[in-house]
């Protein structure tokens, strides 16, 4: 899975903000793949 299908789906359940963005994917991940805020903007 790369970063921004990640991030979509995330988005496809609902709006999101960037650090909701974030903590989320962080948390699918395990926090295995830590992301950089500039990644989700």
């Amino acid at each position: 899975m790369a970063v921004r299908e990640g991030l979509l789906s995330l988005l496809s359940d609902g709006p999101r903000y960037g650090y909701q963005l974030k903590t989320q994917f962080e948390a699918a991940t395990g926090g295995i793949w830590p992301l950089n805020v500039g990644q989700v903007y």
